[in-house]
């Protein structure tokens, strides 16, 4: 798999679909940002390179968007995760989900884009909701499909 382009520059959300009964029900959302994922879960921020983040997740099917960023916006993106991980700010399944956090970290890269549609009372976002809504913003240039492993 070529995770990046030939400029170097490539930022994918990475959305996993929900598998079985507790922590992995709800589905994830992850953010690579040219080989290199930022995961936000119950223990907090985690990175790791993108090939073996899928490689760990392979039980389930994944979803890749890949977004038309500059490089500015990468850069950004990437402080603003590092500050993020610095505050070491607990995991919420409702108040602070792994697809809050990527929304949040998206906004601060590229204030003048929206990244969700705001709402009088915001309920918990979850993972296929906000692949959804990246869809719809059209920010998506290129969608990936990262299938299960087979039994």
């Amino acid at each position: 798999m070529n995770f990046t382009d030939p400029l170097g520059w490539n930022t994918q959300v990475i959305t996993f679909d929900p598998a079985g009964i507790g922590r992995s029900s709800m589905g994830h959302t992850a953010i690579d940002v040219n080989g290199m994922t930022y995961s936000f879960g119950e223990n907090g921020w985690f990175s790791q390179p993108t090939i073996d983040f899928l490689a760990r997740n392979n039980f389930r099917d994944a979803t890749g968007q890949v977004l038309n960023m500059t490089p500015e916006q990468e850069g950004a993106l990437v402080a603003a995760i590092q500050r993020d991980m610095a505050e070491k700010q607990k995991w919420d399944a409702w108040k602070n989900n792994c697809s809050q956090k990527a929304r949040d970290m998206l906004q601060q890269a590229a204030p003048d884009r929206p990244f969700s549609i705001p709402m009088p009372s915001q309920p918990p976002l979850m993972p296929a909701d906000f692949r959804d809504t990246l869809s719809k913003f059209g920010y998506v240039t290129q969608t990936n499909y990262y299938p299960r492993a087979k039994k």
